[in-house]
């Protein structure tokens, strides 16, 4: 008996191409190799398996019964060889597994609320948890306590990976009767106090920096989270300086305006991040796409 250690698993192809051919030259060009590595190879196979495996004939090559049999065999074997490296194909419906999501709540909102639900109807076995992001979410990223970060201001350890999803302008919210609507410039919204994110140092404030510093903002409300500032605004002399998805949310559930910052900011750029244990987990990938499919269709809807 051989022993399989001592045959290169890579001569069956050569040997299947040799049995469909029946002919060196024929089976070298369908191996895309010369006619004189093909005979190299049918002495090897000769060697490997103790039969001459062919004989010439008038018609060219002949198998042997042991060629026929071996034939017989390889086929089915080389089908499930190919079906071993084929990607595997995943039934949404079969995903069973609880999701953990960190995010940031306008997120979830605007872009992750739609998606959530649709993913729901393909795969109803799959738990989301949402919580909210805070400055813990990358140590539980990493001790797999959580599965996907999506938010703004991320800083990636090495072992995570991520990409980045979209990016948001950041526009003024205020009431529909403020004052400062009337004279929509910088020195007019300075007058006036503003909301601010309890993330945000004064030292890194953007709106702070964006007006060089010569007339910092006057804070009247600190919040810890995006959302919560949207009620505050109303009926107030407040203003908030929000994302646009979120700016837009204001308008149609509070009654607030929004408007285009009289001072130039950075856009907000959302990313997602998640660990590498994950990154070729068919389940965890199925769902990662599709979620940051929500992110492009709001782009193509802007």
């Amino acid at each position: 008996m051989s022993d399989i250690n001592n045959i290169d698993l890579n001569l069956l192809k050569s040997l299947q191409a040799l049995l469909l051919e029946c002919h060196v030259g024929r089976a070298a060009k369908r191996m895309h190799v010369t006619q004189s590595a093909m005979s190299h190879t049918l002495a090897r196979l000769r060697d490997a398996l103790q039969d001459p495996l062919f004989v010439r004939t008038s018609k060219g090559l002949s198998p042997t019964p042991r060629a026929v049999q071996l034939g017989q065999q390889l086929e089915p074997l080389m089908t499930e060889l190919v079906r071993l490296f084929d990607p595997p194909r995943l039934d949404p419906s079969s995903i069973l597994c609880r999701y953990r999501i960190l995010s940031h709540d306008f997120i979830v909102q605007a872009y992750l609320a739609p998606q959530l639900n649709r993913i729901q109807r393909l795969a109803p076995n799959i738990v989301f948890e949402l919580d909210t992001l805070g400055s813990e979410a990358n140590d539980k990223l990493d001790q797999d306590q959580a599965d996907l970060i999506i938010g703004a201001g991320l800083d990636a350890r090495d072992r995570f990976m991520q990409q980045r999803l979209t990016q948001e302008p950041i526009d003024c919210v205020l009431a529909a009767d403020h004052p400062a609507l009337k004279q929509w410039h910088l020195e007019s919204l300075l007058a006036y106090p503003h909301i601010t994110l309890g993330l945000l140092a004064e030292r890194n404030d953007p709106v702070s920096v964006a007006s060089g510093g010569e007339a910092r903002r006057r804070v009247g409300v600190i919040t810890h989270n995006l959302q919560t500032q949207l009620p505050l605004l109303v009926d107030s002399s407040l203003i908030a300086f929000l994302p646009r998805s979120l700016a837009a949310i204001a308008e149609r559930q509070y009654g607030l305006c929004s408007r285009p910052s009289p001072v130039t900011l950075a856009p907000l750029i959302i990313r997602a991040l998640w660990h590498q244990r994950h990154q070729h987990d068919h389940s965890h990938r199925w769902i990662r796409q599709q979620l940051f499919e929500g992110f492009s269709e709001a782009a193509d809807r802007g």
